[in-house]
């Protein structure tokens, strides 16, 4: 008698257990038939279209016969491509249709596949009994009474019956299943929904667990909930599983999930191998990572730690709480404890660090949409620290940039230390090409190290604003010459005096009499105080003289000759309420922190450490000449 491959064997039997509950008593539906290797499946009606269609668990369809089979189908174990299908789990759909196209008979299930292609396990719902014609090597499966198969052999008529465990022959003698036959025990002790398992080289079967009830398989469960349930339960173990399917918390996604049922877990942890990754298909668009908890407190977090172990499997490096997501959302890197939505912590170098080669965009940007918010806060609370800290190396860079559209500012600067503190410090050229308002409640202090000719430390492209007091070295205008303005300037010196003076002058012309009336502004006696006259007789010999002083806002003077003109000046020293309460001194002593510096020490003969600024900043001013030094050194080198 001809052998057939005990794959092809098994997967008709156990395929057969299911299309036999479609035949009627007497005559089967389909018939299964074996040649050489190959499954042919032959209908009852031969205008009757036969359709098979196997898929994987994602359910990516690998083989379709399609319906243009009429009467017959053969299928040899192979993919669309016509390549033999490799070990695992797979789904079918086996439909009959009549030649008006109705569907006669349907049905679904699934098989498993081992690697080596000797084994093929199918899932069958009930227990139908069914009898075998073994026909020169072919079988054709009818449906029989009992649970019992039977079949003859042209050949010699021999009758053989399979009944449990054993083969009897037609003389009578009975043996056990042989291998190139092999049968699912009738077992009273097998379970529902279990997958077969082969438990010894003999052919033995028996009950493995694998369920597939549903669609759904599970791997240590009988009531798999999802497309895969994996479920281990042992002493000492904790309860693990798998799950490729919709879930509770997000219905509808399609995800990959690690779930764990220990009511008090000590931990949960996916983890991978030196070359495993955990990929998202993009056949499914989008990934999601869950971390399910009873309560989602600040208190329970996701931990992502760091492991290395030698190629002997022991560990040689770990570091923990590399990444840390609490329940509450916040995400910590370097800490434990994340006080922000993305909190960073780092003890040996930049905690943040963004960098852009796109034009016109930045390494990072911050932004607020709600009133008196900040788009980026810096804060620092350790000695000589920056809170922010801007450097530019290119030309045309921006260390700092601050932007304002609306009625806002583009850069604050603040500081409750009105003595020693500083709400905005800058070494170099500061450039503001609108308005710079200062504030009374701290200081702009500005310092240009050792500037170029005719170059200033800051640059006022617009109106200055200073509501307080402006102290200064020296002062002057600056405009283009009237006589020359493509290529000299003009300087005045701003005229100084100890007090807080006012200056008003002008031309006048005596009358017949030698009379004349000067009138002043109406505010100049609320104004000012301590009055002062000069006279001055232009064109021809006489005198001049105060004749009546300031009253009512005017004051008389006299001539010793008719029709004389005269310039005159009047000053006053200012006497509103700002001034009264911020009396300009006209000495004062230094601080006991300033005492032994110099606003310009090289003017002394002093070096530049004897500066102000570096008592007050020593550190960065300290940094300040390094990198000019570096600078200027750099230059001489190019």
């Amino acid at each position: 008698m001809k052998l057939i491959p005990r794959t092809v064997v098994l997967f008709c039997l156990l395929l057969s257990l299911h299309l036999l509950s479609w035949a009627q008593q007497t005559e089967p539906a389909l018939q299964v038939i074996l040649d050489q290797g190959k499954v042919r499946f032959t209908a009852r009606q031969p205008e009757w279209q036969v359709h098979l269609a196997v898929a994987n668990q994602r359910g990516e369809t690998l083989y379709d016969s399609g319906h243009n089979h009429f009467g017959a189908l053969e299928w040899n174990l192979t993919d669309r491509e016509n390549q033999p299908l490799a070990g695992g789990l797979y789904r079918y759909t086996l439909t009959l249709q009549d030649s008006a196209g109705a569907t006669v008979r349907r049905h679904q299930g699934s098989f498993i596949l081992e690697q080596d292609a000797q084994h093929l396990w199918i899932t069958a719902q009930d227990e139908t009994a069914l009898g075998a014609d073994i026909l020169g090597g072919a079988l054709t499966a009818t449906r029989a009474a009992g649970r019992t198969l039977a079949g003859r052999d042209p050949a010699d008529q021999a009758r053989r019956s399979v009944d449990g465990r054993k083969l009897v022959t037609g003389d009578g003698e009975t043996k056990p299943s042989e291998a190139g036959l092999l049968l699912a025990p009738n077992a009273p002790t097998s379970t529902v929904n279990s997958l077969a398992k082969f438990t010894n080289t003999g052919g033995a079967v028996n009950d493995s667990n694998v369920y597939e009830v549903g669609g759904n398989v599970g791997i240590g469960t009988q009531t798999p909930q999802n497309a895969l349930d994996v479920v281990k339960s042992s002493p000492g173990v904790m309860n693990k599983g798998f799950y490729e399917t919709a879930s509770v918390e997000r219905p509808g996604d399609v995800k990959f999930g690690i779930y764990n049922s220990d009511p008090n877990p000590i931990a949960a942890a996916l983890t991978f191998g030196a070359t495993r990754f955990l990929d998202a298909n993009s056949r499914y668009p989008g990934f999601e990572l869950q971390h399910v908890i009873a309560s989602a407190t600040a208190s329970n977090r996701m931990r992502f730690n760091f492991i290395e172990r030698n190629s002997g499997g022991t560990v040689v490096a770990f570091v923990a709480d590399i990444l840390n997501v609490l329940g509450n959302g916040n995400v910590g890197i370097g800490t434990t404890a994340p006080a922000h939505r993305l909190h960073v912590v780092n003890s040996s170098g930049n905690a943040i660090f963004g960098e852009t080669s796109l034009a016109n965009s930045a390494g990072v940007q911050g932004n607020t949409t709600v009133a008196n918010g900040y788009g980026v806060c810096g804060t620092t609370n350790a000695t000589n620290g920056y809170g922010v800290f801007g450097y530019a190396g290119g030309v045309n860079g921006y260390g700092v940039f601050g932007q304002a559209t609306g009625a806002g500012y583009g850069v604050v600067g603040t500081n409750t230390d009105l003595v020693n503190g500083t709400a905005g410090q800058f070494n170099g050229h500061v450039n503001v090409s609108n308005t710079l308002a200062v504030a009374t409640n701290g200081l702009l202090r500005v310092d240009s190290i050792r500037p170029n000719v005719g170059s200033s430390a800051v640059t006022l492209t617009g109106n200055l604003a200073v509501v307080g007091s402006l102290s200064k070295t020296d002062g002057s205008f600056k405009i283009d010459h009237p006589l020359d303005p493509a290529n000299k300037y003009l300087y005045h010196s701003f005229v100084e005096s100890p007090d807080m003076m006012n200056i008003y002058n002008g031309n006048v012309t005596t009358d017949q009499l030698g009379l004349a009336v000067i009138t002043l502004p109406d505010y100049f006696e609320t104004l000012n105080r301590e009055f002062r006259y000069q006279l001055t007789v232009i064109g021809k010999f006489a005198q001049a003289i105060v004749s009546e002083e300031i009253s009512g806002n005017q004051f008389r003077i006299e001539t010793s000759q008719p029709n004389t003109k005269v310039s005159w000046m009047v000053t006053g020293v200012r006497q509103d309420a700002y001034a009264e309460a911020h009396r300009i001194p006209t000495e004062e002593l230094k601080s006991e922190t300033e005492r032994g510096s110099y606003l310009h020490p090289e003017v002394h003969g002093q070096p530049e450490e004897k500066g102000l600024e570096w008592v007050r900043q020593p550190e960065m001013m300290k940094r300040l000449k390094e990198q000019r030094e570096k600078t200027e050194k750099e230059k001489r080198h190019q």
